[in-house]
């Protein structure tokens, strides 16, 4: 009865009772019904009683293979839950990589500004200062003439007490004219950064780095009480730009 029930026929080839007659509580089917084709289940069943006819032996390996079957499948959910922990992991990382990325990258697109700036600033001022040069050493030798021409004027002015008083005047009004000219040159290239280099006559000592230095060759009455290295005349003003000397001083020195 089992082995009908399972398969729709007897299975048991030692039962020949009911293979030659039929069961009045189960008319056959009609001519025209086809039959329906084994399931899975079926097949395994028939392969289990095909080798033991025994019935515990049937329901023993399909256990088996059911939970082989659960084994298996417990594997593979393992499997992909791992997998999916992995994917998790990596999307994270991978997020967590471009947020570092892009904060690198704005940082270092702000450092290349600042330092673009800071460069076209250097090379601005750098330009500025060069150019500002250039045209102070073509003026150089007029600010000289001018120097010497005051120099000049100033020593004749005082040394003129026998001359007359207008003519006096008139020769201090063209120095004051030439002091003048002179300051507002000056004037004008300090604000560049241009400036002389300060000399003391008589104090000022001697400095190869600023100063081009010549030796006194006057008379030893002169030079009483003046020390040696120090400077006791100006033959020429040196100009410098910050630390960049522009021109030396052009100077007499006592005992060089």
């Amino acid at each position: 009865m089992i082995f009908r029930k399972l398969f729709g026929r007897d299975s048991d080839p030692g039962d020949t009772k009911h293979s030659t007659e039929s069961d009045p509580r189960h008319p056959p089917k009609e001519a025209s019904q086809k039959a329906m084709p084994p399931s899975a289940a079926n097949v395994l069943l028939r392969t289990a009683v095909s080798r033991d006819h025994g019935g515990w032996a049937v329901g023993e390996t399909l256990l088996q293979r059911m939970e082989q079957e659960d084994q298996q499948y417990q594997r593979i959910e393992t499997a992909l839950a791992e997998i999916k922990g992995m994917m998790q992991f990596t999307a994270k990382s991978a997020e967590k990589a471009k947020r570092n990325q892009e904060k690198q990258f704005t940082s270092l697109r702000s450092h290349i500004t600042d330092e673009t700036g800071r460069i076209c600033t250097e090379i601005e001022s750098t330009m500025v200062q060069n150019t500002a040069i250039q045209v102070f050493e073509s003026l150089l030798p007029a600010l000289d003439d001018l120097d010497r021409l005051v120099d000049a004027n100033g020593s004749e002015v005082r040394g003129s007490g026998d001359s007359d008083s207008n003519d006096n005047s008139g020769d201090d009004r063209g120095r004051k004219t030439l002091t003048i000219v002179r300051r507002r040159l000056v004037d004008c290239f300090s604000q560049f950064g241009i400036e002389r280099v300060n000399i003391d006559i008589g104090v000022t000592r001697f400095d190869s780095e600023i100063h081009e230095g010549y030796p006194f060759d006057g008379d030893d009455g002169e030079a009483i009480g003046v020390a040696e290295g120090t400077i006791v005349e100006v033959i020429s003003a040196g100009y410098r730009m910050g630390n960049k000397l522009i021109r030396p001083a052009s100077v007499i020195v006592m005992g060089v």
